[in-house]
């Protein structure tokens, strides 16, 4: 369905896919997007340490595999953004990949939550399409492994460089910052303001 809609999108268009429950924006994500690669965030674990993350890629491409690249950091599924060109391709790889494994993408037969599992996958095949956003110095902050940030006495979220992230991703695995959202956030001319 996403490929579609994707499909569907103008050719200049820019394009985030992300997870909608637990993502707000602070300011535009696509402000100094590099078309010509897609911007991936950082988790701040590495696969090994992550019960998850280790699953998906050991039944997805093996244990060789998996021991190749269980050292190396997870790359987070939930926000991934890049020009309508570059998302079409990362998601012809996703597709490709999930389509080999007998999911059938109409009917939803088959299908596993394997999205994570085969989006590292891409990252580690194909490091030169790809800019990867750290949670330190990058515009999108994925907290799900981190509590390294900063909550201004304006509400806003910032990295250690007062730098405000344009997008934050799993703010819920925090109560009181999950508190703080739902308080500080209005509905404005149907878009979501902090």
């Amino acid at each position: 369905m996403v490929f579609k809609i994707v499909e569907q999108l103008a050719e200049n268009d820019n394009v985030l896919l992300t997870d909608v429950r637990d993502v707000f924006f602070q300011s535009d994500p696509f402000v100094n997007l590099n078309r010509d690669l897609i911007l991936v965030a950082r988790e701040d674990q590495y696969l090994r340490n992550c019960p998850y993350n280790s699953d998906w890629i050991l039944s997805l491409y093996g244990e060789e595999y998996y021991n190749k690249i269980r050292d190396n950091f997870i790359y987070c599924s939930g926000t991934i953004l890049g020009s309508k060109k570059e998302i079409q391709k990362t998601l012809e790889f996703m597709v490709s990949d999930l389509i080999s494994r007998g999911v059938n993408l109409d009917t939803g037969d088959n299908i596993k939550i394997l999205d994570q599992g085969i989006f590292n996958y891409y990252v580690y095949e194909n490091p030169n399409r790809c800019i990867i956003n750290d949670n330190q110095n990058g515009t999108i902050y994925t907290m799900g492994y981190s509590d390294k940030f900063v909550c201004k006495t304006n509400g806003r979220i910032s990295n250690f460089n007062n730098i405000d992230y344009a997008t934050v991703h799993q703010y819920d695995r925090f109560k009181w910052l999950t508190e703080h959202v739902y308080k500080n956030f209005k509905e404005t001319n149907k878009r979501w303001f902090i």
